[in-house]
Order: C-alpha cells, then sequence, then structure tokens
C-alpha cells in the first residue's frame, strides 16, 4: 500500500519511475501505475553487472530534469509548406502497321511499352520496320490522359527486274565491237604509212641508186615500207623502211649477190627531198647508196 502511495505522488510530481527488477517476478497490484514506464532487468546476471546501465538511465534522466522546457508561446512561429501532390501522369498507346514495327523515344532513354505511364509532355517517337519507310513524329500527353494513336508506315516499292538481254542483241553488240577495233587498227597503220607536218607519210625509196664504194648502179623498187634491190634487172637485195617523216628513218637491207651475200645490214638516211629519200650510209660496211634519178 505505500508503494502504491509513492508511486502517486511520484506521478503526480513527474517524478520518473524505473522500475528494476532483480527476480523475474511480476509484481502484483501495481499493474495501473507501471504500464507505461520502462522496465529494467537486472536478474539475468549478478546485479554488479547490470549497475552501469543502470546508472547511465538515472543519469540521463536528471540531466534532462534540468533543462526547463520552452514554452510554446515564445518560440518563433513556423509556416509549414504544402507538400506539393505528386504529378499525375498518362499512358501511352502506339498502334504501328505492320504490328512487328519497332517503337522508340527520340527525347526519353526509356524503352517503349504498350500503356506505358509517362509524365505529361511532348515526345519525339520514330516507328520503323524492315522493308518500310521510317516515320517520326511528336505525341503531346496530357495529365491523365489515354493516349491512343495509329502509325501506318508505307512499303518500299521494289524495281522490277530487268529484262534478260537476248542473245541476238549480244551478238550484235559483238559484230559492232569488232568492226570499230578493226577501224581503229586501220587508221593506227595509216597514221603509220603517212606523216606530213601534222600527217603522217612514208618515204620513198624507189629509182636509180648508185653505190659509191664499186660505182655499181641499182634500181630499187618499193612496194609501202618494203623495196627491192636489183642489178641488171637481177635480184640483188631487198630492205624495209623503218620510221615516219620527218623522224630519223632507218633502212634494213639483206644482200642476196656478192661477198656480203646472206647478211642484213642497218642503214641510216643522211638526206631526204621532200619525202624522197636521196642518201643511205651504212656505217657496217663503210659504204653508202646516192639516188642518180
Amino acid at each position: 500500500r505505500q508503494v502504491k502511495r509513492e508511486l502517486t505522488i511520484a506521478d503526480n510530481n513527474s517524478v520518473p519511475i524505473i522500475p528494476c527488477r532483480i527476480k523475474n517476478v511480476e509484481p502484483s497490484n501495481l499493474a495501473y501505475f507501471l504500464t507505461l514506464a520502462h522496465w529494467f532487468d537486472a536478474f539475468e546476471s549478478s546485479l554488479e553487472n547490470h549497475l552501469p546501465q543502470l546508472l547511465t538511465t538515472i543519469t540521463s534522466l536528471v540531466l534532462d530534469l534540468q533543462v526547463k522546457p520552452q514554452p510554446f508561446e515564445s518560440l518563433e512561429p513556423t509556416t509549414a509548406k504544402p507538400i506539393p501532390p505528386e504529378k499525375e501522369r498518362g499512358w501511352l498507346w502506339v498502334e504501328t502497321e505492320p504490328t512487328e514495327a519497332r517503337v522508340h523515344f527520340l527525347n526519353l532513354q526509356a524503352t517503349f511499352s504498350q500503356g506505358m505511364e509517362l509524365e505529361p509532355g511532348s515526345y519525339h517517337v520514330e516507328v520503323s520496320a524492315d522493308g518500310f519507310e521510317t516515320k517520326r513524329g511528336w505525341v503531346e500527353l496530357r495529365a491523365g490522359e489515354e493516349k491512343h494513336f495509329s502509325i501506318k508506315l508505307v512499303e518500299f516499292k521494289l524495281r522490277p527486274p530487268p529484262k534478260p538481254i537476248k542473245p541476238i542483241f549480244l551478238k550484235l553488240v559483238w559484230v559492232i565491237g569488232g568492226i570499230a577495233l578493226v577501224v581503229v587498227i586501220l587508221f593506227l597503220k595509216q597514221c603509220e604509212q603517212t606523216k606530213n607536218g601534222g600527217t603522217l607519210k612514208t618515204p620513198q625509196i624507189s629509182g636509180e641508186w648508185r653505190s659509191d664504194a664499186t660505182n655499181k648502179e641499182f634500181q630499187i623498187s618499193q612496194t609501202g615500207r618494203e623495196f627491192t634491190l636489183k642489178f641488171n634487172n637481177e635480184p640483188f637485195g631487198s630492205g624495209k623502211i623503218i620510221g615516219n617523216l620527218p623522224s630519223n628513218i632507218k633502212i634494213t637491207l639483206t644482200w642476196f649477190r656478192g661477198p656480203y651475200s646472206g647478211r642484213t645490214v642497218k642503214g641510216e638516211v643522211r638526206k631526204i627531198d621532200g619525202n624522197r629519200i636521196t642518201k643511205i650510209e651504212f656505217p657496217e660496211d663503210r659504204r653508202s647508196l646516192h639516188r642518180i634519178d
């Protein structure tokens, strides 16, 4: 009974109550007074082991009693800032044709999914599919809006395959190409044969000739760039003209008769009158021919 009175007086004077149990026994008839108090148990081991914790608890309570609470009237008034409500979102659906088309955001790092929840705003959307033209556009989404829109892609138009070339056309191409090649070859040969100023021209060697070494007279007959040398109307040799006017002209001569029979010598044209060769020297044989007609 006396304990109940002491507890009542402590409670009326706002004195902290620290129930400390040294044995595991529930106090009887004191539940009303000790319901809101924090229990301190010191029966699990010797009492000396729990004294430091008990001292710390009592010291903390004493320090709290020494601090006088400040009355509410002396506190500086503060205005509570209202907590902004969460921004209401919207939902987006994109129906595509073809259905397997891919949908991407160009101004948002997020993977699109049908009915996805998004904040209100503008979204740059790209729709693409293999074999179709890609489309891009802006979608405006409002708060609380369930946005549905459809996009139909245009399929690429494939060009028809080229028609096969008929064999007769290929033959015609080959014939025309062959004719053109022949014309080019003939033109090049013609250019090699004549040259006078800007025009090619074959030098003329046919006529009457005399050897400076033997003083013999020869007749030369020319066919194109080839010529035949005769003595007393008998073949004595044959040769070929190399080069075009007005470049350096060379002569090759093969003897049929005489001490040089079967030998081919090279000659150099020393004099030209117009397109007529008038003097030929053979440095290897140390002889020369000059025109006498």
